[in-house]
C-alpha cells in the first residue's frame, strides 16, 4: 500500500513552496487518495540548530522522522532554489536523521524558482544526494519557473502546472 508524504522543503515564513505543496496535496486529494504534508517551517522543534542536536535535542528531531518518513513508502518534496541548489534546513534535516530512514522509498521531486530555472540544479544535487542514500528518485522531474505568477489561479498558465501536477503524480504513485 502506497503511504505518500509531501515535503515543503523549507523553513522560510510564508513560502510559495509551502503553497505549491498544499496544491500538490489538493491533487492528492482530488485523486482519491492520503497524503501526510511535513511543513519545515511548521513542523520543526524549535531550537533545532547547535551541537546539542546530537543529543537531547535529537530525540523530538527523530520522532518527527519517525512520524512522518519511516511510515511513508512515497515521498514527493518541492524544493526552492536557494543559492543554486536546495535548502539548507532540508540538508540539515536530512545530515541528522538516520540515513538508512531513506533507504527503498520512492522520491519525486518538483523544483520551484522565481527565475527561470526551475529549480533544475537543486532537482539534480537531491537526486545525487537520494541516490547515495538508496531511495528511488522518480524520473519525471517537475521544474517550475516563475512560481509566484504560475501559483496564481488567475494566471493563464496556473491550469497547466494543475495538468502537470497530475501527470507527475499518477506516474509517480504507480512506482
Amino acid at each position: 500500500m502506497t503511504s505518500l508524504l509531501i515535503i515543503s522543503a523549507t523553513n522560510r515564513n510564508n513560502s510559495k513552496t509551502l503553497e505549491f505543496s498544499k496544491l500538490v496535496y489538493q491533487q492528492v486529494l482530488n485523486l482519491g487518495l492520503q497524503a501526510d504534508l511535513l511543513d519545515l517551517h511548521a513542523d520543526l522543534p524549535e531550537a533545532i540548530l547547535g551541537s546539542d542536536v546530537y543529543n537531547q535535542k535529537q530525540l523530538k528531531f527523530n520522532a518527527l522522522a519517525e512520524t512522518k518518513i519511516v511510515p511513508s513508502t512515497h515521498i514527493y518534496v518541492i524544493s526552492p532554489e536557494y543559492n543554486g541548489s536546495f535548502p539548507g534546513i532540508f540538508k540539515y534535516c536530512i545530515d541528522i536523521w538516520n540515513p538508512q530512514i531513506w533507504n527503498q522509498k520512492h522520491i519525486a521531486l518538483a523544483g520551484i524558482s522565481e527565475g527561470r530555472a526551475g529549480n533544475l540544479r537543486g532537482m539534480d544535487h537531491l537526486t545525487d544526494l537520494f541516490h547515495h542514500l538508496k531511495a528511488h528518485v522518480y524520473f519525471n522531474k517537475l521544474p517550475v519557473s516563475g512560481i509566484k505568477q504560475v501559483l496564481h489561479p488567475e494566471h493563464p498558465q496556473h491550469q497547466n502546472l494543475v495538468d502537470l501536477v497530475n501527470q507527475q503524480l499518477s506516474g509517480f504513485l504507480k512506482s
